[in-house]
This record gives structure tokens, sequence and C-alpha cells, in this order.
């Protein structure tokens, strides 16, 4: 059993946050997502910028372990329900635009991507897959305020056109 009876702090990359190590929640008593596209647009220019640096330097995409890291900022997280090896389910206490956001991207390539292939690859990062060996259901890594999970559900979570839907929920 872990000991809650200190503060750590550890660097984890992307790849591994979004994994099947790593399960959060945002907690009720959190803000709402507030983030407008101005928010979005500097995310993203600065994870855009990020690439192009290590493109720049002569990293290859095919070894992204070469590559220079994106420092998305710091995320504080409570431990709720957590193995010795520190996988298992968190509240985010801050961070949480910035996770939700990555969500939103994501299921945004998902969808705009063609290879189905990757397609999967990245849907697993906003929903783990079912297991019906081990009796895990398909649940989304980021639990979202009830409030917003109606939305999250129609946009996001689902695999499909939920991006094109979006842009033709927003024209009508």
């Amino acid at each position: 059993m872990p000991d809650y009876t200190y503060i750590d702090a550890d660097k984890v990359y992307l790849r591994e946050l979004f994994n099947n190590r790593y399960f959060f929640e945002v907690p009720e008593i959190q803000r709402p997502f507030v983030w407008n596209k101005e928010n979005f647009e500097q995310l993203f220019d600065d994870i855009y910028g990020a690439i192009l640096n290590n493109l720049e330097d002569g990293r290859s995409v095919d070894n992204l372990n070469d590559w220079t890291p994106y420092f998305l900022g710091t995320i504080v997280l409570l431990a709720k329900k957590v193995l010795d090896d520190g996988s298992g389910n968190y509240a985010i206490i801050d961070g949480q635009q910035r996770l939700v956001t990555l969500m939103i991207l994501i299921g945004v390539l998902r969808d705009l991507i063609y290879d189905q292939t990757f397609k999967d690859i990245l849907h697993n990062y906003i929903r783990s897959p079912e297991n019906p060996v081990e009796g895990i259901p398909a649940e989304p890594r980021v639990k979202i305020r009830e409030s917003e999970a109606e939305f999250f559900e129609r946009y996001v979570w689902k695999e499909s056109e939920s991006t094109k839907q979006l842009i033709e929920d927003l024209r009508n």
C-alpha cells in the first residue's frame, strides 16, 4: 500500500500518461472546463513548436525516444486507488484544463486520420479498451465532471466521426 503521507514528483511522458496504468477524474469541486479558442491555440502552437524544434535539430519521427521532451506543465494529482507501482486512479487537482484539452486534441486527430491502426491507438489513449477476459469495461481515461460528460460522450469519447459531427452541430 502506498504511503500517502508525503508529496512525490515525477516526470511522466504523455505516451505513458494515457495508457492502462493511469486513470483520472475531474472532481465535482473543480471549476468547469473553460478553455477558449485562444487557450487551445496556445497549447497547440507550443506542441507544434516543440515538434518543429526536434525536426530542425535533425531528430527523426521514426525514433521519438531521441526527441527533446515537451514540458506540458505541472499536473497535481491526488492518489485515490493506487498500486505499489504507481498505477491506479487519481483525482486531478491542478492541470485539468490541459489534460482535457489533450483528450480533445487526440479525439480530433483520431477522427481525421485514415489509417485504422493509428485510429485505434489514438482512441485507446482516450478510452481504455474493454478486456472481457479480465472483466474490465471500456472507460474514459479522464472522467469528466457529470455536467460536461454528455459533450465528451458525444464528441470525444466515442470512436466515430465525432469531430465532423461537432462541426456540423456548431453550424446548425
